[in-house]
């Protein structure tokens, strides 16, 4: 603990012990690559898309055939947030040490917005893949 002189507050913050272990485990909670314990699953970058107003069958193909590779990419980095969505979630539920649970906690809760968002990228690449093919349908309908 930190006192002033003769352990009055004198405008001087004075600490327990508790707080003392927040700042500890803060300082620990930053600085733990464990935080951010899932970079070995690296997002796929979105594939650019044909116009489809302007697109040729064959742009139209590639764009398809780059669509289906993202989606596999996705679904591969998707399978590995989800490895540490259930490590995490195991650490949590087993775990005596708060501090363990609480960087597991935090891990977990990085983890599902990370796969939330894989998700939600993925019905978007979908879905604007498949504007462009209305579009293109619509221009070459004869």
């Amino acid at each position: 603990m930190i006192f002033s002189a003769q352990g009055k507050n004198h405008g001087i913050e004075v600490f327990s012990h508790k707080h003392a272990s927040v700042l500890t485990f803060t300082v620990m909670l930053l600085a733990s690559n464990s935080v951010f314990g899932f970079e070995d699953c690296t997002p796929p970058i979105k594939p650019s898309l044909p116009d489809g107003a302007t697109a040729t069958m064959q742009d139209m193909l590639k764009g398809q055939n780059a669509v289906k590779d993202y989606q596999a990419r996705n679904m591969d980095y998707m399978r590995c947030l989800q490895t540490h969505i259930d490590k995490e979630g195991t650490t949590v539920s087993r775990s005596l040490d708060s501090a363990t649970r609480a960087i597991a906690l935090t891990n977990h809760g990085r983890a599902n917005t990370a796969y939330n968002a894989a998700v939600s990228a993925e019905e978007e690449v979908a879905g604007d893949f498949n504007i462009e093919l209305r579009e293109f349908k619509a221009v070459n309908a004869r």
